[in-house]
């Protein structure tokens, strides 16, 4: 049964993790500080047939014994003081009809309102994007906000 809900959180969170700027629903948890998706009604919405997806659905439903509908939902954890245009979200599976939340079908994530991770930074303190090399060709580094967070 733990490797069907392992299988499930990466087959549920990749319906709906690369959405449209304001569509994404780590986006909306961090702009409004909660966020939710009715997963049948978003793979409707997304014209997405995939039988992996309602094999998921099926079996989480039979764990509970419950048809009720499965939400993917995301809620702000903290803004970030020094990007405040990004914050720390948490992210799980729930069955709100059964009382079920499974977390373990989730996890943290840092996002910005662009639906990217926060800067990372360069020597001198200079502040680039996620995977663009510094001017000196080395690596960024997270900052150190982001590094109390791992």
């Amino acid at each position: 049964m733990r490797n069907q809900l392992l299988i499930a959180l990466v087959t549920l969170f990749s319906i709906d993790s690369i959405a449209q700027p304001g569509q994404n629903l780590f986006v909306e948890a961090l702009l409004q500080g909660h966020s939710s998706v009715n997963l049948q009604q978003e793979q409707i919405n997304d014209g997405i047939d995939n039988s992996v997806n309602n094999r998921v659905i099926q079996i989480l439903k039979q764990t509970t014994q419950n048809d009720g509908p499965l939400l993917q939902e995301a809620q702000l954890l903290y803004k970030f003081k020094e990007q405040t245009q990004c914050g720390r979200i948490e992210f799980w599976v729930s069955q709100p009809s059964s009382h079920t939340r499974w977390k373990e079908l989730g996890g943290q994530l840092s996002i910005c309102v662009n639906g990217g991770p926060p800067l990372q930074e360069c020597p001198k303190k200079l502040l680039v994007p996620n995977g663009v090399l510094c001017s000196d060709k080395s690596k960024p580094i997270d900052t150190l906000e982001i590094k109390a967070i791992h």
